[in-house]
């Protein structure tokens, strides 16, 4: 029993951190019971208990979901690698015991082209004009040929179908991704993360590269130093992520990024989860510093938020690096501050940090750009700025066509208040409810809903209208339930794909989860102008009588 009571805090707080971000105790339970079911007795399940532990603290716990399946199919390359992992210890020797894994996997489904065509492209152009048959690799940095070239006799032909095989980089709002970014390791046990090009964005990511390129000519390097404003003993080293090969496979029509995979943690993570005053005050400080040196250095980054930001603290140096340049302008010459204005009306604060952070902490360090209270919201005039694509899509869905500054200003005062974090005074936590619509419209998209986006939209409807009927906390509770209960039957659904083949491929979809989750937004959507329709619609969703009162400071 002290084992089993065990497990679901081992699977929680395990090297994988998909399991602590999505912060669902009954889904931890009920991988534990499904891991004790999978052995014949509570004594093989004691017996074997220390290594499933080592893989789960060490690895991953989707990697106890392959080596109990390989036990049940004497799969015996399989177990012959997974005894090498957990009698050797070695983590130097990691990144090669699961570059094994993953080829045995490959093996297991995928057959290879004995005779592969591979070349290397002179240009990054090439890689994106290139239709002829092969393998066609650009390389940023040479050291990486041979692992490369490695990888391929290893795998002939079939390089796109042994990276689509690999797992997903876990997000905050994403843990279960789709398909893009993949994290593996090279034959020689360097770990990779790969970025595939998205048949629905493909001029981004052609763009992303050439703002690679573009960004390492105008700094000259890779990274540079800044002074640090909170601690003269301690450096700022900024690091732009970018990859070290381009690889076209024109053998399956796939175009993939690879880059070494960065130390660190996303500061999103570390703003949700420290609070310590001091400590978020210097991140903070740090961030507004890297956006006034871009801004000086003529780079305009779209999409900086801080979960593009990995963090690591090295002896005197806190070492950020920067990652997704894909809409990203730059410039010869400074960003001139009407640009800067323009730009932190963008994502970048009511789409990201004002998500994660309060709302008067963004203010305090970021007022120069970014101050809703000074907004004209009475102003007539039309808007001289590109809307962001969310307000868009609202208007859209409104009817409605144009729109002033000053009616621009109030809608958007409105959308922070909706998705600013509150204090909620009973549990002693923050309330997130900014990420009810990310998460809806990215788990519909991994679940092939066409009406993903829509979705977004109606969430941020059913979140105003929430907020004028005096009922916002209950609503957020119901619609965050929901979207967790949909992510966690997409985890839990990983894990049984992987016991029962031994790989995770398509996985199925969770339709009851699904329908619970679009047939509540769509009755809350539907019922949006009536007023107190919605504290009826509660009471039948949560099975009482609702109250009206709202438990945030």
């Amino acid at each position: 029993m002290g084992y089993f009571m065990n497990l679901p805090k081992l699977l929680k707080d395990g090297a994988n951190p998909a399991l602590r971000m999505l912060n669902q105790d009954g889904l931890c339970t009920q991988l534990a019971q499904i891991i004790i079911d999978s052995y014949n007795s509570n004594e093989s399940f004691l017996l074997d208990f220390s290594n499933l532990s080592y893989l789960i603290q060490n690895y991953d716990y989707r990697l106890v979901a392959e080596y109990l399946w390989a036990l049940k199919n004497d799969k015996e390359s399989l177990l012959q690698i997974f005894k090498q992992m957990l009698t050797t210890n070695e983590s130097t020797l990691a990144g090669q015991y699961l570059y094994r894994l993953a080829y045995q996997r490959f093996k297991n489904t995928q057959s290879k082209n004995k005779n592969p065509i591979v070349l290397f492209a002179k240009t990054i152009d090439e890689i994106f004009t290139f239709k002829n048959q092969g393998v066609l690799i650009y390389l940023y940095d040479r050291s990486y040929k041979e692992g490369l070239i490695s990888l391929l006799e290893d795998l002939g032909g079939s390089l796109s179908d042994f990276i689509e095989e690999q797992y997903d980089v876990p997000g905050r709002n994403a843990v279960v991704r789709q398909g893009i970014v993949k994290s593996w390791s090279l034959p020689n046990g360097t770990p990779i993360i790969s970025k595939r090009q998205s048949p629905y964005k493909a001029d981004k990511f052609h763009r992303e590269q050439l703002n690679h390129h573009l960004i390492l000519e105008k700094l000259s390097r890779s990274s540079f130093l800044l002074s640090n404003p909170a601690d003269r003993n301690r450096n700022i080293h900024i690091q732009i992520a970018h990859p070290f090969a381009l690889v076209n496979d024109a053998y399956a029509g796939m175009t993939y990024a690879l880059f070494k995979k960065a130390q660190g943690i996303a500061l999103e993570e570390i703003l949700l989860e420290e609070k310590n005053e001091f400590a978020r005050s210097r991140h903070l400080l740090h961030y507004g510093q890297i956006l006034e040196e871009l801004y000086i250095r003529g780079i305009l980054w779209g999409d900086m938020s801080p979960r593009n930001i990995l963090v690591c603290h090295q002896k005197d140096v806190t070492r950020y690096t920067l990652f997704d340049l894909e809409k990203t302008f730059v410039t010869d010459k400074p960003i001139p501050h009407n640009k800067r204005t323009v730009h932190c009306r963008g994502q970048m604060f009511i789409e990201e940090l004002c998500v994660i952070c309060p709302f008067n902490e963004i203010v305090k360090y970021f007022k120069r750009y970014f101050d809703p209270s000074r907004w004209d919201t009475k102003s007539l005039r039309s808007l001289t700025f590109e809307l962001r694509p969310d307000i868009v899509s609202l208007l859209r869905g409104r009817g409605i066509t144009n729109i002033s500054i000053g009616e621009y200003n109030r809608l958007d005062k409105k959308i922070i208040d909706i998705r600013r974090p509150y204090w909620n005074s009973i549990t002693k936590q923050y309330v997130f409810p900014g990420s009810i619509g990310f998460k809806v419209e990215h788990y519909l998209c991994c679940v092939g809903d066409v009406n993903a986006s829509d979705y977004d939209r109606k969430t941020t409807e059913v979140l105003l209208a929430a907020k004028e009927q005096n009922c916002f906390r209950q609503v957020v509770d119901l619609l965050l339930a929901k979207a967790n209960n949909l992510e966690s039957a997409l985890l839990k659904l990983e894990f049984m794909t992987i016991l029962g083949g031994g790989f995770s491929g398509n996985l199925p979809r969770p339709q009851q989860e699904v329908m619970f989750l679009t047939g509540t937004l769509d009755n809350f959507y539907q019922h949006r102008h009536s007023k107190s329709s919605y504290s009826k619609l509660i009471a039948t969703e949560i099975g009482h009588k609702f109250k009206e009162n709202v438990d945030y400071d």
